[in-house]
């Protein structure tokens, strides 16, 4: 976790772009933003996958309005690893699931309930590699799901409206040097830079905000204590 040298350069006047996780609870977090107000810098969450091309996709999509009120997304970061069998002790959900969940509060925000299914095929209690998180808003429901038994090249998103379907199929993390399944928005990590620039000089909005970072790290806490007691 990055909390103490996040501070470190807060206490010697720094801005801040911290990688994820931000800090391992929203205690830690709150105490990071509260640092930086008082030192009068700015610290932001370096969640750049919310600039994935696929995400950019069907972040687009959705704003067109052409599938209607939404009704579900689902989201899927998985992969084929048996070797998970081997791996002992919690850390997937902070280090990789954090990802697919700050997407989604980046896009809809706070949840108004949150269902956790976090545990391990293999080592239950033990681990966190396999979860289904739901993230409800109103009548929409948004399932994110990890695991590392899935063989099969499931779609990255689909997304159900009242109006219309959308699939969005897997491109990867490199998705900038993938071929694309069709017109695709390019994969652009740099906004958030350019979102950082406009924050520090330009008193601008963060892109990632302070309160989405603190909701991220309120599910990841919940679905760690999940796996923890999972039998």
């Amino acid at each position: 976790f990055h909390t103490y040298y996040t501070k470190m350069a807060i206490e010697h006047g720094k801005n801040c772009l911290c990688e994820k996780p931000f800090a391992k609870s929203v205690k830690e977090a709150k105490e990071v933003f509260d640092l930086a107000k008082e030192k009068g810098v700015v610290v932001m969450a370096n969640q750049n996958r919310r600039f994935d091309a696929d995400m950019r996709t069907v972040r687009k999509v959705i704003e067109t309005g052409v599938l209607g009120e939404l009704l579900e997304i689902e989201s899927h970061y998985d992969y084929y690893r048996p070797s998970i069998a081997n791996r002992k002790g919690l850390g997937m959900l902070y280090g990789l699931q954090v990802h697919p969940i700050d997407q989604i509060v980046g896009e809809f925000g706070t949840p108004d309930k949150v269902v956790c299914d976090c545990r391990s095929f293999d080592n239950l209690g033990n681990s966190d590699d396999y979860s289904d998180i739901d993230l409800y808003y109103g009548k929409m429901k948004a399932i994110i799901k990890t695991s590392f038994y899935v063989k099969l090249e499931y779609p990255r998103f689909i997304v159900h409206g009242r109006k219309g379907s959308f699939i969005m199929p897997q491109l990867g993390h490199q998705s900038a040097l993938k071929s694309k399944p069709g017109p695709v928005e390019i994969q652009d990590y740099g906004m958030i830079y350019d979102n950082l620039y406009d924050v520090i000089f330009n008193h601008g909005q963060k892109v990632v905000a302070d309160e989405e970072v603190l909701e991220v790290l309120r599910i990841l806490e919940k679905a760690t204590e999940v796996a923890k007691e999972a039998r």
